[in-house]
């Protein structure tokens, strides 16, 4: 059922299943209160909707946003962060029940937490790839492409944590050996 509304996003972690919805486009569009995050705790029998968003003392809903990457925390399952079209990245400590930003508006359509440091952060909007060193609360630019391309995809190395790959929309590749901080191209 779930499949019919977009394009999901779907990780399971025992009882518990995270899925993210995002419209193909506006002629397929569900009415809004069908769309955004959604959890489940008895596998996919029920789903509950899950989308609010504190941004700067306000508090707003993740119900009308594409979401473009659904990241889980490496070691903590109801730690999840969300790239979203246009709330930027989000985050939640508690499986969905609320959301926090962690950066300004903005498409986020790249994420990736590093496997044994999890303060250190990348997220990618549109040709830029910015980095955390502090779980998310201040963002450094760290990369431009030079192509305008979007990076579409960013991963740490599982062999070399060190070592950092990007690919944008148009398939050019990208690597860092220090974490994210320098890049060239392949």
């Amino acid at each position: 059922l779930l499949k019919k509304i977009g394009k999901y996003l779907y990780t399971k972690l025992k009882d518990l299943f995270f899925v993210s919805l995002s419209l193909l486009g506006a002629s397929c569009a569900p009415p809004a209160r069908n769309t955004g995050f959604f959890l489940s705790v008895d596998q996919g029998t029920t789903w509950q909707q899950r989308n609010l968003v504190q941004t700067d003392g306000n508090a707003v809903s993740l119900a009308n946003e594409s979401i473009q990457t659904l990241v889980m925390h490496p070691s903590d399952s109801s730690t999840l962060y969300a790239g979203t079209s246009t709330l930027g990245l989000v985050k939640t400590v508690n499986a969905g029940e609320s959301w926090q930003q962690l950066t300004t508006s903005g498409s986020i359509l790249a994420f990736a937490i590093h496997p044994q440091d999890t303060d250190k952060l990348i997220a990618s909007r549109g040709n830029q790839i910015f980095l955390s060193t502090d779980g998310g609360e201040v963002w450094s630019l760290t990369f431009t492409n030079q192509t305008t391309q979007a990076i579409s995809d960013l991963q740490f190395d599982p062999l070399n944590t060190q070592r950092v790959y990007a690919s944008s929309l148009s398939g050019d590749i990208f690597v860092s050996d220090d974490s994210a901080k320098s890049w060239s191209s392949l």
